[in-house]
């Protein structure tokens, strides 16, 4: 029988096609995008809270004037008159929260999602900034904020619900109409990096049906899903 021949030497990492990156290092990657993620409804109190907001706003909004700075945040708790409401939607890795080195953390919990809104007996519910992490988007974190806000303003007694949108911003626009908002007004050159029209929505408050509208966000506390 002939002697075995020896094994090829094994590639280094240069040698490898392409530049590949070893097995390891390609399967954290993936483990990373399949992890589920568990997300969790919070009234924002923390620093990390308002810091994980501009953060969002700052990948969100062009325009400085439609950002508030993390001192205001934690700062402002009376808007125009009204009560201040700031509640954010959190993400944590499951494999991050299960690590006891690693629980608790503030840098585990990222911002995902954010609401702020100013709620006024007279004057009504104004949101006045929304949005959802670029990474998080398409899981339906603004419509169970937005129908958090409504549920909330009605039953704090506020009659109407209103907002100010960019008029190019069609997702948006077509998810506030979804919610039951139609156009009132507009605001010409409101905002600017770009200069553009804001469209003025509103929403009559009575025309939600139940209390049931927030419900599925309440039950919603750390139900763990995937992130894509």
């Amino acid at each position: 029988r002939s002697p075995r021949s020896p094994p090829p030497p094994s590639k280094t990492h240069t040698e490898r096609q392409g530049n590949e990156p070893p097995a390891g290092a390609m399967a954290a990657v993936f483990a990373r995008r399949l992890a589920p993620v568990a997300y969790a409804f919070r009234q924002a109190t923390k620093p990390h809270h308002f810091a994980g907001i501009v953060r969002v706003q700052e990948t969100c909004f062009p325009s400085v004037r439609e950002r508030m700075s993390v001192q205001a945040l934690e700062g402002v708790t009376q808007y125009n008159g009204g009560d201040f409401c700031k509640y954010v939607i959190t993400a944590t890795e499951t494999a991050s929260a299960s690590a006891p080195e690693s629980r608790g953390l503030p840098e585990e919990e990222e911002v995902a999602a954010y609401i702020l809104y100013q709620l006024h007996l007279e004057k009504g519910a104004h949101v006045i900034s929304i949005g959802t992490s670029p990474a998080h988007q398409k899981q339906g974190h603004a419509r169970e904020l937005m129908n958090w806000c409504l549920t909330h303003a009605r039953e704090r007694g506020c009659k109407e619900s209103n907002l100010r949108v960019r008029k190019s911003n069609h997702a948006a626009i077509g998810l506030y109409e979804s919610l039951g908002f139609t156009p009132d007004a507009m605001t010409h050159c409101y905002y600017s990096d770009p200069v553009e029209d804001a469209l003025i929505l509103k929403k009559d408050l009575s025309l939600i049906e139940s209390e049931s509208e927030s419900s599925s966000l309440l039950e919603s506390d750390l139900m763990a899903v995937p992130a894509f």
